[in-house]
């Protein structure tokens, strides 16, 4: 069985450690594993794959981790198993329409508007009385706490607006516990674990940014709220963050390519061993 595992050029870089568990779980299972980077595939509309012009064998599956939804769908278009599958990629990079979609599930969000950096009207969308700063202004599409902006004034939103424009991006009332948020990671469409994320010097609790974290036992409503997520978006392996408002959670985004830093400095657990275990199982069933 062969599994490639696809990463832009410079997240490669950035995650040696991750693809190491991901060789060393291949190793395991007697598995072959072929790093791929995305600058260098090549996929025909017959379904063959080129590594710049070396055509491949076809994979038995793929782990996508470069957040574009157009080759998810690619790979599905030819027959191959892609983790995450199509839906989530576009979900867990397209914040906006996740907060629509989960919206429709009965989950909580914070209220939230789309913005556009090419239009002239965009304060315009949130010209209300209700709509009162401090609120934050984000990238859809941003990651890794890169591109959020808690603005608190009229010139702190421009500046937001400009730094993204060109871009599509979202408007969203602050939340009223600033500087903490709930990570729950899924495995195979069930809970793995949960963190708890804080930072007392930014508005974003962020680990890479360097919050504080923690492990966390999700509450009832907590998990119905997962549960309800999990039940109608197909979740190979992501994270679901949550952002607390007076006393609760409340959905934030989803995490197509989660990071797993946290978890190893705070477990022993393998996340992305086990990960490997699941694709392997879910191949071997076809």
């Amino acid at each position: 069985m062969t599994i490639w595992i696809l990463y832009h050029q410079v997240d490669a870089q950035r995650n040696k450690a991750s693809i190491g568990f991901y060789q060393e779980a291949c190793r395991r299972q007697g598995l072959a594993m072929r790093l791929l980077l995305s600058e260098n595939l090549g996929i025909g509309a017959d379904g063959t794959f080129y590594e710049g012009r070396e055509r491949l064998e076809r994979p038995d599956a793929v782990i996508n981790r470069t957040r574009e939804y157009a080759l998810a769908r690619a790979f599905e278009m030819a027959g191959v198993r892609v983790f995450n599958k199509p839906e989530a990629v576009l979900l867990g990079n397209n914040k906006f329409l996740a907060l629509q979609f989960v919206q429709g599930l009965g989950v909580p969000i914070m209220e939230s508007r789309a913005g556009c950096g090419d239009c002239n009207n965009t304060i315009d969308s949130i010209n209300s009385p209700d709509w009162r700063y401090p609120y934050v202004i984000k990238s859809e599409a941003g990651h890794g706490g890169t591109e959020v902006f808690l603005v608190h004034d009229d010139a702190e939103r421009e500046t937001a607006e400009r730094t993204l424009q060109g871009k599509e991006f979202l408007y969203q009332k602050a939340a009223s516990d600033l500087g903490e948020d709930l990570r729950v990671y899924i495995l195979g469409g069930e809970v793995y674990a949960a963190c708890l994320r804080r930072s007392v010097k930014d508005f974003r609790s962020n680990y890479c940014l360097g919050g504080e974290a923690s492990l966390y036992t999700l509450g009832v409503e907590e998990l119905q709220m997962v549960r309800k997520i999990t039940d109608a978006l197909p979740l190979d392996y992501a994270g679901i963050d949550f952002i607390r408002d007076r006393g609760r959670f409340v959905f934030n985004e989803i995490e197509d390519v989660v990071g797993a830093r946290m978890l190893y400095s705070l477990t022993e657990r393998d996340i992305c061993g086990d990960y490997i275990d699941y694709v392997a199982a879910k191949c071997r069933r076809v």
